[in-house]
């Protein structure tokens, strides 16, 4: 039975629990899914305007990501997408507004400005002066210094109080305490806070600064909270443990958090966390330390999502540390970075959360030994994605035994490791054929990219199967 055979009805109602980004791609299907999708809620619709290329950008940044409301199962549609794309320098305050206001009916905005040529952008006020509609859902990527003003920031929430996802990411985004107090009390709607640095790299830096004479109160913050992302900065062990317990929040983002008290109190205020992202540079020195973490993090034992960057010049983390995840029967995503682990670490990590679906292991260094590390990853059945990008210590024999025991593989990530050849290649199109009906995404260093020209594939007469994606991108960063 087709899926065009089914009613109307029930076709609308598999549209409206498809994400924003799949609705796109169903849209491309045919002209009769493009008018049920474009004509479905249209009363209710988003702006998307950017001055970048955003593929470039996505292809750059690891978690280059705008928000998407419908990853939680919102009641806001974002079905009718007014798009704007442009790529020369224009002035933020003349060109936006414009747009806007040909939306009277928007409820979702997303900007994303990388090219604007204004000295000074008030974003917010730039918003509530052009925006007359309920707004729900605003989201701002900006690649230039932020302040926002008590005054702004009142003026923006008075206007829309029914607002659930407020996210805003600025090269350096500067804040008062008075302003963030009267956000959290106002939107008693929230239920997605993004406070961060729009640099997304394996460098972060958030500078997020605030008047350190006033205190930040996230005790009157909306209990509906579902997901908040900001800097340690914001969010000090007094602002935790003032905190009442938040019940819907799933998703915890913390970047350069230096108090590890404050993790021990995280797990205690949310035990529903389902995602954890923790990051620092150079803050923590021992194993006590990386042990007193991973005590706090075992306490969340309905986490399904564990990612640490974790920048240090000392090996902090042992086998015993990642052992105490063991108790973690819903992890299935570790995703570790830009550290130094002892040998024994992978082995832990794969004998204590066997179900792991996603393993990142990105700028990782090994003590010794990293073949024996990496060759455990093989025992993991289910895993699904495996990131070993910027790993130059192995060899491709422990990887090829990975790629071929690992059935469930979908994505594959080497695009930093420079040591890998087009005999990995051949592998991948191995495995592939033998798993017709499993596609494989696989990232490779971009010199790799005329392995096509390679005398191995022009003598074998080896061609690359339809369910094989192989990349070479030629980026720092992806």
């Amino acid at each position: 039975m087709g899926i065009n055979l089914l009613p109307i009805e029930v076709l609308f109602l598999i549209f409206n629990y498809l994400d924003f980004k799949s609705q796109m791609r169903a849209k491309r299907v045919c002209q009769e899914w493009y008018g049920m999708i474009c004509g479905m809620m249209s009363r209710q619709s988003i702006a998307l305007i950017h001055d970048t290329n955003q593929r470039r950008i996505q292809d750059r940044c690891g978690n280059f990501n705008l928000f998407n409301i419908n990853h939680y199962k919102n009641k806001i549609k974002m079905i009718a997408l007014k798009s704007v794309k442009s790529y020369k320098p224009f002035k933020c305050g003349e060109f936006v507004p414009k747009i806007v206001r040909n939306l009277p009916n928007v409820r979702a905005i997303y900007l994303c400005l990388f090219n604007v040529s204004d000295n000074q952008i008030n974003l917010l006020h730039l918003i509530a002066s052009s925006c007359d509609s309920d707004l729900r859902h605003l989201s701002i990527i900006c690649r230039k210094s932020v302040r926002l003003t008590y005054e702004e920031i009142a003026l923006f929430c008075h206007k829309y109080p029914n607002l659930k996802i407020f996210q805003f990411e600025a090269l350096v985004l500067s804040i008062c305490g008075e302003a963030l107090n009267f956000l959290l009390e106002s939107l008693t709607k929230l239920e997605v806070l993004i406070l961060m640095d729009s640099i997304h790299s394996y460098e972060r830096r958030v500078e997020l600064v605030y008047d350190e004479e006033v205190p930040i109160h996230f005790k009157n913050i909306s209990k509906s909270i579902k997901v908040i992302k900001t800097a340690g900065v914001l969010m000090p062990m007094p602002s935790i443990l003032d905190m009442s317990c938040l019940p819907s929040l799933c998703n915890l983002h913390i970047c350069d958090f230096d108090d590890l008290q404050s993790v021990h109190f995280i797990s205690e205020k949310f035990p529903n966390l389902l995602s954890l992202t923790l990051s620092c540079a150079f803050t923590l020195h021992y194993e006590s330390e990386a042990d007193f973490l991973m005590e706090s993090i075992e306490r969340l034992n309905k986490l399904q999502k564990l990612h640490l960057f974790i920048e240090t010049e000392n090996r902090i983390f042992t086998n015993t540390s990642f052992a105490k995840l063991k108790v973690l029967q819903k992890l299935t995503t570790i995703q570790i970075e830009s550290t130094i682990l002892h040998s024994h670490c992978i082995e832990s990590i794969c004998r204590s959360v066997p179900q792991l679906k996603k393993l990142d292991l990105t700028y990782i260094e090994f003590e010794d030994n990293p073949d024996h590390c990496i060759s455990w990853i093989k025992t993991l059945k289910h895993l699904e994605c495996l990131k070993l990008s910027a790993i130059t210590e192995f060899s491709e024999g422990s990887v090829d035994d990975i790629i071929r025991l690992c059935t469930q593989l979908e994505f594959l990530d080497f695009s930093r490791s420079e040591q890998m050849s087009v005999l990995t290649i051949m592998v991948c199109i191995e495995a592939a054929k033998t798993r017709p009906h499993k596609k494989l995404v696989a990232y490779f260093p971009h010199r790799n990219k005329n392995f096509s020209q390679s005398p191995i594939f022009a003598k074998e007469g080896i061609n690359i199967p339809n369910n094989l994606v192989l990349k070479f991108p030629n980026v720092r960063f992806i």
